[in-house]
């Protein structure tokens, strides 16, 4: 597990009909820390094919081939009702992946932003952001560099 791994993600259907978004968005994830079972990393997301900016963590377990972690980043982002990425100085909810091995040792899953209430201060501009975030669904698939 120690290393780099390369990988996308996509949004699931009904996310790209309502929003527009499409395609596949690329990430890199560098496992620090592993232990035979949890493991610890680093993942940045592709700018340029629509990912979030900033670098974030990784905290997960790897089970029997089945592949559990969370992503944390530093930036929230959301799409406006006309399609539009917004972005928003504070933490982003955490995302939820859960993939299984293949034989050739790569890993394709889903992966989920649960619905939640957003009430977050963004100091930069003292303000607050309130809202209700929808559930976010989607695949990926990832393997070693």
């Amino acid at each position: 597990m120690l290393g780099e791994w390369n990988g996308t993600y996509n949004y699931s259907e009904k996310i790209q009909l309502k929003y527009g978004k499409k395609g596949e968005t690329g990430f890199t994830i560098v496992i620090t820390e592993f232990d035979g079972v949890h493991f610890k990393g680093t993942v940045q997301d592709d700018l340029e094919t629509g990912g979030t900016p900033g670098q974030g963590t990784i905290q997960g377990t790897l089970k029997n081939g089945t592949l559990y972690f969370v992503k944390k980043m530093p930036v929230y982002s959301s799409f406006t009702k006309s399609g539009e990425k917004k972005l928003f100085p504070v933490e982003h909810p955490p995302i939820h992946y859960i993939g299984h091995e293949n034989e050739n040792g790569t890993f394709k899953g889903e992966w989920k932003i649960k619905r939640r209430i957003i009430f977050k201060r963004i100091p930069s501009i003292n303000k607050f952001l309130f809202g209700l975030g929808r559930k976010t669904t989607g695949t990926f698939k990832m393997s070693k560099s």
